[in-house]
């Protein structure tokens, strides 16, 4: 609805308007004046921009603002307002164009706006549109195929840790495949500097894949360590029974009773007549052996084995076990899948019905 007012000094003019619409003119100072009301009605097509918060995409909902204000001429000579009186406008929409590919329009807000400039007062009008994404899309290509590669990686767990291609393919094909769908979901949006709620799923999608890869680097550990140790111990049964046979030579010549030798960890204890004598090794080898004339026998000359290095072989003994190894694999197992499916309970708990706690 447009209302204003035009001067014009031609009677012929105003007489015309009188005998056509019936409006009424007036005379001042030799001038003719009559107030003009007229209805205008056009169709425009406005490509507008949405000021969009992108921090819980795709569970987003944006508010998009569309102000309609004269540019040359203030309220006193355009005066614009809705046909109807209801701040409702989903009435004008037509239900085929509520749903769009990716949005739907939720609500549509009318209202009218009467700005103060410095040069004066502007009318305008003012329609707030409430969009809603729909986030099947994401849902299908994105979510979907994240949760299916991070359970696929679990495979590894499963897997003889002898089998080291099977494993590493896996494990590198499941995080590489993360990636590309992180930046697959990256480069169809805009480039903001915030965190989208579903780049924190991927991610967390690719610290699983990824701690998967550094569990069989682990196991791999444990495994070379484990034959270390057994290879170690092989080493000192060996040196036990030549310093044992040493012994008995000696006794054998000497006539003296043969001492007991026993081996704890590291650590060579030698019992003669009552009297003992301890030595440690240095990776199951002997660095320098003498003959010890009151026990008759042959030890490292090294310092009696510390607390520390005896709670360390029992911690060896314990890790370096198979069934530990194996254990390793189904403890990852039951660890990765409870807490991959509790980080999925509290996500889309959060993003559902505390979107604020997510952003």
């Amino acid at each position: 609805m447009i209302q204003g007012s035009v001067p014009t000094s031609t009677g012929t003019v105003r007489e015309k308007l009188n005998k056509s619409s019936g409006i009424k003119g007036e005379r001042e100072e030799g001038r003719h004046f009559f107030c003009l009301l007229s209805l205008h009605s056009f169709r425009v097509t406005l490509k507008a921009s949405c000021p969009m918060d992108l921090r819980l995409y795709p569970m987003d909902v944006q508010h998009c603002p569309l102000i309609i204000e004269s540019y040359g001429y203030d309220m006193n000579n355009i005066a614009y307002k809705w046909e109807i009186d209801s701040e409702d406008g989903m009435s004008f929409v037509p239900s085929d164009m509520k749903m769009l590919p990716q949005f739907k329009l939720t609500k549509l807000q009318l209202s009218s706006l009467y700005t103060t400039y410095v040069i004066g007062n502007w009318s305008g009008v003012k329609a707030s549109f409430t969009l809603q994404r729909l986030y099947s899309y994401q849902v299908i290509h994105l979510y979907g195929p994240s949760a299916l590669i991070v359970t696929l990686s679990w495979l590894t767990f499963l897997l003889p840790r002898n089998q080291s291609p099977a494993r590493v393919t896996l494990g590198v094909t499941s995080v590489l495949t993360i990636v590309t769908i992180l930046t697959m979901s990256n480069n169809a949006m805009p480039k903001v500097n915030y965190v989208k709620a579903i780049d924190k799923y991927l991610i967390v999608s690719f610290l699983f894949v990824f701690c998967s890869l550094v569990e069989y680097a682990i196991v791999l550990l444990l495994d070379r360590g484990k034959r270390k140790f057994e290879l170690r111990k092989k080493e000192v049964g060996n040196f036990t029974d030549k310093c044992a046979e040493s012994v008995r030579q000696d006794n054998g010549s000497r006539r003296r009773k043969q001492p007991v030798v026993t081996l704890e960890g590291n650590v060579i204890h030698a019992f003669r007549n009552g009297r003992a004598k301890s030595a440690s090794l240095t990776n199951g080898k002997c660095l320098k052996c003498c003959s010890d004339e009151n026990l008759g026998m042959h030890v490292p000359q090294t310092e009696t084995q510390s607390n520390c290095g005896k709670c360390w072989n029992g911690v060896q003994e314990y890790i370096y076990r198979e069934a530990f190894i194996v254990g390793v694999d189904e403890f990852s197992l039951k660890l990765f899948s409870f807490v991959f499916f509790t980080f999925n309970l509290f996500y889309w708990l959060t993003l559902f019905f505390f979107p604020d706690y997510i952003m």
